[in-house]
């Protein structure tokens, strides 16, 4: 079926024009007519769908794209959502599905690789998760020690000393996680900026710092 309705439509030229900027895009653009079979499609949809330009046009896409997923989105009639799937031609690469309504009850199908953003936005979770969980231990002991000085009617100064030296370390401790956070925000907000040194070996050394403080001397930690 061909896209253009009358070869003596003056947007005719102009709409070929489009078609052809549009066929080296870097998303999937799938034209469907009003009973889902493919009118068109770019060299993207190739890659990503595993369709055929010369093969396939004309034919329904439902029988050449085989995801349950896919064909249930596609039946709903209702686009206001995305849908997210793998590529039937590579599991690992997640694309972002949307379609946009055109003239004569075509369709627009658009495809977006989202794999990258996918996994990164699955590290920030993580980092998130790790920070949350690695916060709770030195609160927790800050709070333990709180309790124990409530509980004391007459504390020993020189365990007292002792113990606020601990809840400093801890506080320092969270003092890092935050400003952790802090350049994880500041890298989010602005991707322009450089890459920064780390100094592994005082990194480790802190690291051991904190798990000696932790232990109270009831381990022995080494720095490899």
């Amino acid at each position: 079926m061909p896209l253009h309705s009358s070869p003596q439509n003056p947007d005719v030229d102009d709409l070929d024009e489009m078609l052809d900027a549009a066929r080296t895009l870097p998303d999937s653009m799938v034209i469907l007519d009003a009973e889902s079979r493919i009118v068109w499609l770019n060299d993207t949809a190739q890659a990503q769908l595993g369709l055929n330009r010369g093969r396939d046009e004309g034919h329904f896409i439902y029988y050449l794209v085989r995801n349950g997923r896919f064909i249930e989105w596609l039946n709903r009639h209702d686009y206001s959502h995305r849908l997210l799937m793998a590529s039937p031609v590579r599991p690992e690469t997640r694309l972002s599905l949307r379609m946009v309504p055109m003239p004569d009850r075509r369709r627009m199908l658009l495809a977006q690789d989202v794999t990258e953003l996918e996994r990164v936005e699955g590290m920030r979770r993580d980092f998130v998760a790790n920070v949350s969980h690695e916060l709770r231990t030195p609160i927790t002991v800050i709070a333990g020690f709180l309790e124990a000085f409530a509980d004391m009617d007459d504390p020993d100064p020189a365990e007292f000393r002792r113990h606020v030296h601990l809840m400093h370390e801890q506080t320092e401790r969270i003092r890092r996680l935050l400003d952790d956070l802090l350049t994880l925000a500041r890298l989010e907000s602005d991707p322009e900026l450089g890459n920064e040194s780390v100094d592994v070996c005082a990194l480790g050394r802190r690291l051991r710092e904190d798990a000696r403080s932790l232990s109270q001397g009831r381990h022995e930690i080494e720095l490899l």
